[in-house]
């Protein structure tokens, strides 16, 4: 898996309307095929099996976490894994980021489990609760090599059936794209003005927009921090300069290709300590790629052929279904942070250059008690092949 990471100077925003120039009935409002999909994996067969694998997931990310929690207390003892890309190394380095009473809280929080007893760690992590924290080998490899986690794997005809749903789905979505004479070999994510709905504070807020984005090969792209402006309630903004936050390569051969792109706001007060938001989105980036490499994992164990297929479903239904556990690990890191909101586009055929997929998303929630994040933000956003 490679990662890019986008850096960008702060550009001045004026006030205007909508410049996307695509008509209202060609936007497509975030969330339609979040839905879809979860209606698709409660009617199939598979669902129990898929809902203990998201949780397996899930419980492995929260294993990461321990592991770089007690690396950092005592590393001598509890040994970072030695290479590749993985969550341990990532959340330690977060940790080494963040200021001394973030940093702390972060640490009292994972230790509440981490340090509970075996009986209560039995009950929230099941199968996998004997992970060894001494070796060097990554948390997720360890976790996908556990033989008593082949009973959630599917069979052929399982497999098959979820890939011809999921087809089914992902066909009526965007809709397929006719094939064109100019193939695009790069694609690229657009926000041309955002609306502050309902501000985070009391007059206005100062926002930068973070995230990153994940497409079927597991490849992330990492979006730095980018000023944005300052809102007043019902205030929009054009990006301007700002507004091509992603541009991504992709495969004019490929038949069909997934793209996620996940976003969220940060209040003012908490950019200014650049290199923990940069260890943030990086740790929230290699979160939704854990999640998908453990599920598949699980699910095609002992099923050649099905990884190439099935890592486009997983990346997807994670990216869908799955960023939700995410959000959960926020306000650990600070209290000015949106939920994260994804938007996917699915590409069957040849992407033709300039042809666009328009949306409108909404960023953050408004006031919600379950949240220190009361903003609430919508933006008029594309999808556009590019040469």
């Amino acid at each position: 898996m490679q990662t890019t990471k986008i850096r960008s100077n702060s550009v001045k925003n004026t006030e205007g309307k909508d410049k996307s120039k695509l008509p209202a009935d060609k936007r497509i409002v975030n969330g339609n095929f979040r839905e879809k999909l979860s209606e698709m994996i409660n009617n199939s067969g598979t669902a129990e099996k898929l809902k203990a694998v998201e949780k397996i997931s899930e419980n492995t990310v929260k294993l990461g976490f321990e592991k770089a929690v007690a690396h950092f207390e005592n590393p001598g003892f509890y040994p970072l894994p030695s290479e590749g890309r993985n969550l341990e190394n990532a959340v330690f380095n977060l940790l080494n980021a963040l200021p001394k009473k973030k940093r702390n809280k972060m640490i009292d929080k994972v230790n509440e489990l981490l340090k509970a007893p075996m009986e209560k760690r039995k009950q929230v992590y099941g199968d996998i609760v004997n992970v060894n924290f001494r070796s060097s080998e990554s948390i997720a490899e360890q976790v996908k090599k556990i033989p008593v986690l082949k009973k959630y794997s599917l069979s052929a005809e399982e497999l098959d059936n979820l890939k011809n749903s999921y087809k089914d789905i992902s066909a009526n979505f965007n809709g397929p794209v006719p094939e064109q004479a100019a193939a695009s070999t790069r694609l690229s994510f657009i926000v041309d003005n955002m609306t502050c709905n309902n501000p985070d504070d009391v007059l206005k807020d100062e926002i930068s927009i973070a995230g990153f984005i994940i497409d079927s090969l597991g490849n992330t792209t990492e979006l730095a921090p980018r000023f944005i402006s300052k809102f007043r309630k019902d205030e929009t903004v054009n990006l301007g300069a700002n507004s091509r936050l992603f541009t991504v390569n992709i495969d004019p051969f490929l038949a069909q290709q997934t793209f996620a792109a996940n976003l969220f706001i940060i209040e003012s007060d908490l950019v200014g300590n650049r290199e923990a938001l940069d260890n943030l989105i990086l740790v929230l980036s290699i979160i939704a790629f854990t999640l998908s490499l453990v599920a598949l994992g699980i699910v095609i164990a002992g099923s050649l052929g099905a990884a190439v297929t099935f890592t486009q479903f997983f990346i997807t239904f994670f990216s869908a279904v799955g960023l939700g556990i995410i959000t959960r690990f926020l306000p650990l890191i600070g209290d000015d942070i949106s939920n994260i909101t994804t938007d996917t586009l699915i590409v069957d055929g040849i992407l033709g250059v300039g042809t666009e997929f328009a949306r409108t998303i909404e960023i953050g929630k408004g006031f919600d008690i379950a949240s220190t994040f009361d903003g609430k933000y919508s933006a008029a956003a594309r999808w556009i092949g590019e040469a």
